[in-house]
């Protein structure tokens, strides 16, 4: 039974999400375009001094542009022991073009934002994922996972509400 208003469905319903291109080593460089890791996602924030891969600009330009980061995308890790660790882009982290094993989210029109972010580094998503995931020692998810992620949904109203007490919590831990 679902509270008045709340709806059962699946992620893609309330975000747009897209994983990184698989670029090679022999694609980095010292300077151009930063790269975007698993690596860099640390506590929710992106440190972009993690690692020190670029791709050139003209690469960019040319293939990759649809993957620069834009200011707050949530991006999570989706291979590794780590997976699902979560981050948001800051202006001051840009500009960044995502890599491998990276997927970034952006709420569809009705879905709050903090909403969003907030079950996206929640326990009922690795819940999920970890039944979906493919791998051993290396777990990986990617798109076709996401697309099976059932969440219940608040109307907006109440999706704000929910953010706000999770962030005001989260502001408390940190």
């Amino acid at each position: 039974m679902l509270p008045e208003g709340w709806r059962k469905t699946k992620l893609p319903e309330i975000a747009w999400y897209q994983e990184g291109p698989g670029l090679r080593k022999w694609q980095f460089q010292d300077h151009g375009c930063k790269v975007l890791n698993i690596t860099n996602i640390e506590y929710g924030k992106i440190n972009k001094e993690k690692t020190n891969r670029y791709i050139s600009w003209e690469e960019v330009d040319s293939k990759y542009k649809h993957f620069l980061c834009d200011e707050n995308d949530i991006v999570i890790a989706s291979s590794g022991n780590s997976y699902c660790k979560h981050g948001i882009i800051k202006s001051e982290d840009l500009p960044l073009v995502m890599n491998t094993s990276v997927i970034r989210f952006k709420p569809h029109s009705g879905t709050s934002y903090g909403f969003l972010n907030q079950y996206l580094k929640s326990s009922f998503l690795k819940s999920q994922i970890d039944t979906l995931i493919t791998g051993g020692a290396q777990p990986n998810f990617g798109p076709s996972h996401l697309e099976q992620i059932v969440l219940l949904v608040p109307p907006l109203p109440e999706q704000k509400k929910i953010a706000a007490i999770l962030s005001t919590w989260d502001r408390a831990i940190e």
